[in-house]
């Protein structure tokens, strides 16, 4: 299984904004799964983004905004920009909700709304 860190090393640019690092500076690992089940979340690559913190868009602090960036839209940024780890079921599984709380049609269409932007 791939560490987090071997993870993180793989992307030099924010899922969300597009912020650019070749040394990874200004990128932190964000957990789509948190609160009582981070522990375990951080474990897990299906639950993990690449985000700026701060140098261009704090798109980290933005993310965690539920209301704004609810977990159907977390995850496709995840289906877009990790394919290889994305893992709808897991994620809902991890989170202790039945394996469709969150459903493919949810995620695709986040998908769908943020390629036109």
């Amino acid at each position: 299984m791939i560490t987090r860190r071997q993870w993180s090393r793989q992307f030099c640019f924010c899922f969300k904004c597009g912020y650019t690092s070749l040394f990874g500076d200004n990128l932190e690992t964000h957990e789509i799964a948190n609160g009582p089940v981070r522990q375990k979340a951080l474990k897990e690559p299906a639950t993990w983004l690449r985000l700026c913190n701060g140098f261009a868009n704090n798109c980290h602090d933005a993310v965690q905004g539920k209301l704004e960036w609810p977990v159907f839209r977390q995850l496709a940024l995840k289906k877009m920009y990790d394919p290889e780890h994305y893992d709808r079921v897991k994620v809902n599984l991890l989170r202790g909700r039945e394996p469709d709380a969150i459903t493919e049609k949810e995620v695709d269409e986040w998908v769908r709304r943020m390629e036109k932007d």
